[in-house]
């Protein structure tokens, strides 16, 4: 796992609304408070960029609309990305992320906590 950067904000979702800092948007739904080591939201966004931030979890982020052009940053490497319905998106624990839609955007997120090393649902 890597070092938190200076000044990079922390996604943390064991924190109520925690991604509400992050997108122009609440989610639509959200897990908070279902379980403890596991995290789901869905998100209707408008075309927005996400700052630099790092997750404190594990992120898997699959997108349900197609056809948008996108930038994701990982680690400090860009790619620009054609986003079909279907993709997903690993986000490791600790590295950082950024990204931007061109279009509105629907996806869910599903994090999961890398500090446990047993899942109990």
């Amino acid at each position: 796992m890597k070092i938190q950067k200076q000044n990079v904000k922390q996604l943390d979702y064991s924190q109520e609304n925690a991604s509400n800092a992050f997108v122009p948007n609440p989610p639509t739904f959200s897990s908070f408070g279902c379980w403890e080591n596991i995290h789901f939201e869905h998100h209707q966004q408008p075309a927005f960029e996400v700052a630099e931030h790092q997750h404190t979890w594990h992120t898997i982020a699959y997108g349900h609309l197609g056809g948008s052009l996108g930038e994701r940053w990982l680690d400090g490497k860009i790619e620009t990305e054609t986003r079909h319905q279907g993709d997903i998106a690993i986000i490791p624990a600790g590295i950082s992320h950024r990204c931007n839609w061109d279009t509105s955007a629907q996806f869910t997120i599903l994090a999961i906590d890398p500090v446990r090393e047993h899942v109990t649902l």
